[in-house]
């Protein structure tokens, strides 16, 4: 899907953005009127969008998700897409109400005026579990999502530690012809933080009243972006050995997207 954006010479948009892509393909840029803007990712862009010009993005919704925290569908398609049904056994309402509206035809649209914040402290070993099983339900309800997230992450990770070892055998053997291959792989760590910092500011303009505590913790939002990569990896190595979820000190065994047993108590 393709959508070009115009600027008035007041600085309106000629279209307001409705349509995003949460967990899909985002390239865009923008480019002087009559001049081709070529589709690259945000970090990338190089420029900023002048007044009278155009923005051009390309959308992916293919693989975007329904959020069972934060969605809207008509009762219509509620009623003929079978969600009632989908999510008897079901424990992911998410996979259950994406999977019925993709069947009779229809798409998840991701609206960035619907965001909202959810404040909630957690642990590294809380967030390492929540995370996990995240991951484990959507190995069980979403397997193709599931194998291109963790195949995707699985590369991402070997290149790192690729880089991290052509520059210690850099640094330990003098062979200087490693250190380039090596910085040349590494410069993906700032360009995480980069796309963090953003991904931030979207995210400060769509929620204004947000923006001040976003910004108190830009820094750790660019610090930690690259150890995400790091934690999806761990998230898939554990979600492939089980799929055994804890939640609320109950554990249950996720046989299909359409039976889940309850085994037993934490305790």
């Amino acid at each position: 899907m393709m959508r070009s954006f115009g600027m008035l010479e007041d600085g309106r948009s000629i279209e307001a953005i409705t349509l995003g892509s949460e967990q899909g393909l985002f390239l865009g840029s923008s480019a002087p009127l009559g001049e081709p803007a070529s589709f690259v990712d945000r970090y990338m862009h190089g420029r900023v969008l002048q007044k009278g010009e155009h923005f051009a993005l390309l959308i992916d919704n293919r693989h975007n998700l329904a959020s069972g925290a934060a969605n809207a569908l008509r009762l219509e398609v509620y009623e003929a897409s079978g969600v009632r049904a989908a999510m008897d056994g079901a424990v992911s309402d998410t996979f259950a109400i994406t999977q019925s509206v993709k069947r009779m035809g229809k798409q998840v649209v991701f609206v960035p005026q619907c965001l909202f914040v959810t404040p909630d402290d957690s642990s590294l070993l809380e967030t390492i579990r929540w995370t996990t099983r995240q991951t484990t339900i959507s190995k069980v309800y979403g397997p193709k999502f599931w194998w291109t997230v963790a195949l995707s992450y699985s590369f991402a990770t070997a290149l790192l530690l690729a880089g991290i070892l052509f520059l210690t055998f850099a640094a330990t053997s003098g062979r200087l012809t490693l250190l380039l291959p090596a910085l040349l792989i590494l410069c993906l760590v700032p360009l995480q933080s980069i796309n963090a910092a953003l991904l931030l500011r979207v995210v400060q303009t769509m929620l204004p009243e947000q923006a001040a505590q976003l910004e108190r913790m830009k820094w750790k939002y660019m610090t930690l972006a690259p150890l995400g990569s790091l934690l999806i990896f761990a998230n898939s190595l554990l979600s492939r050995a089980t799929n055994v979820i804890s939640w609320r000190g109950i554990r249950y065994r996720l046989v299909s997207p359409t039976q889940t047993q309850v085994l037993d108590t934490d305790e």
